[in-house]
Order: C-alpha cells, then structure tokens, then sequence
C-alpha cells in the first residue's frame, strides 16, 4: 500500500469522531433547507444521501 493512504488511514482513525460530526451536521442543515424549499426534487436528493450514510453505517434518525 502506498505511503499516502496510510497517512490518509491513520489521519481518518484519528479524526473520526469529527468526521461524523460535520456529516451529521451537514445531514441537519440540508433538512432545514429541504424544509424551507417548496419543490421535493431536493427532498429526493437528500433522501438519496440519508441512504447512502446509513449503508456506510451511520445512524440517522428518519424523524422529521
């Protein structure tokens, strides 16, 4: 395996506990703009990301 993906490995164990921070947030504040949006194509759109996060193993509530 070459250098850089261990860097890359080790700097991602290292931050993970941030890294699903900012995705949770970012996952909050496109609900808030879906909410704020009239049209439900981005209700699609956000609902395809919510699916792929939760296939990577990530918990979101579907509550809304």
């Amino acid at each position: 395996m070459p250098s850089y993906m261990n860097n890359i490995i080790s700097w991602a164990t290292e931050n993970f506990g941030s890294i699903v921070a900012v995705l949770g947030a970012v996952v909050i504040l496109a609900r808030v703009i879906v909410k704020l949006t009239p049209t439900p194509a981005d209700d699609s759109v956000l609902e395809k990301i919510v699916a792929f996060l939760k296939t990577v193993g990530l918990h979101i509530d579907d509550k809304k």
